[in-house]
């Protein structure tokens, strides 16, 4: 995504930040303008502009090709994901306690004991025989080498690697749930605003594929805040800035809170639908766009 070319962990989050402003900004000009053209001019125009945007952002992404920091290819991740597993797997039958003093490959023919920092974490200690070095990782020859193949034998590195990617899993999970939901209750708002008043004034109609935009005003609107009001005010609060966990944790809090109120709606929309059939339902400004936000 482009936050590798920054080295401060600090200018990577701010990255971050901005990346998301200008991408939602660019679905507020998609639900809007383009919208408009294909629902109110012509859909070849509303596409012809599409396909210009695309090209024109090539176009720059190519400009600064020569300025872009590129780091030399290390290999697959995968691949080297997989050789612990292999190498944990294939150990899975050796018995620990015949090895005496169990040792781990740290890297460059070092090795580190159990006992010391370099060892591996305690979680998930069946990958740790990955890197643990037995008699078969030691080669014949006069060198006492390794063995330096990497499904055999993986670095403390690689394991810890693998650990942290698996520990991930759960979150990353949470987050598709989350997002099933999001989309869902994003088309029903558009379906809601084809049965509802939409009118903008006597002239100007808004488009029902429009409604999504207040979600997007509305990270747009936040973002700055929380960078510069509320993350500062936590941090003299607690004493250290909120950690990923706990924004993840906050956002599905308010997207939950956004998903009730989506159902409340709804339920008193079809109530007014029986009792008035054919009937438009109350303006869109006063029903959906509250929930939206909310997602937002």
């Amino acid at each position: 995504m482009g936050a590798d070319q920054f080295r401060s962990s600090r200018d990577q989050d701010t990255f971050f930040n901005w990346y998301f402003f200008f991408l939602y900004a660019s679905f507020i000009i998609g639900d809007t303008a383009i919208v408009y053209l294909q629902d109110g001019v012509s859909w070849v125009l509303g596409f012809g502009v599409c396909l210009a945007t695309t090209v024109a952002s090539l176009v720059m992404l190519l400009i600064g090709v020569r300025y872009y920091r590129m780091p030399a290819a290390k290999g697959s991740p995968y691949t080297e994901l997989a050789r612990v597993v292999v190498a944990a797997v294939r150990k899975a039958r050796v018995d620990v306690d015949a090895l005496g003093r169990v040792q781990y490959y740290v890297g460059d023919g070092a090795v580190a004991d159990a006992d010391t920092d370099e060892a591996p974490s305690k979680r998930l200690r069946f990958l740790n025989r990955a890197a643990m070095i037995t008699a078969s990782d030691r080669s014949t020859d006069a060198s006492g080498g390794r063995r330096s193949s990497g499904w055999h034998l993986c670095t403390v590195q690689q394991v810890e690697d693998l650990k942290s990617l698996l520990g991930v899993l759960p979150l990353w999970s949470s987050s598709i749930l989350i997002s099933v939901t999001i989309g869902v209750m994003i088309g029903l708002a558009i379906l809601q605003a084809l049965a509802m008043d939409r009118s903008l004034g006597p002239r100007f109609k808004i488009p029902a594929g429009s409604i999504t935009v207040v979600m997007v005003a509305a990270f747009i609107a936040v973002t700055p805040v929380f960078e510069h009001a509320v993350f500062p005010l936590w941090r003299r609060a607690t004493g250290a800035l909120p950690t990923p966990l706990q924004r993840v944790g906050l956002g599905h809090v308010v997207n939950v809170a956004g998903m009730v109120a989506a159902a409340l709606v709804e339920r008193r929309r079809l109530s007014v639908v029986r009792s008035h059939p054919g009937k438009k339902i109350s303006p869109i400004i006063k029903t959906i766009n509250p929930i939206i936000l909310f997602t937002g």
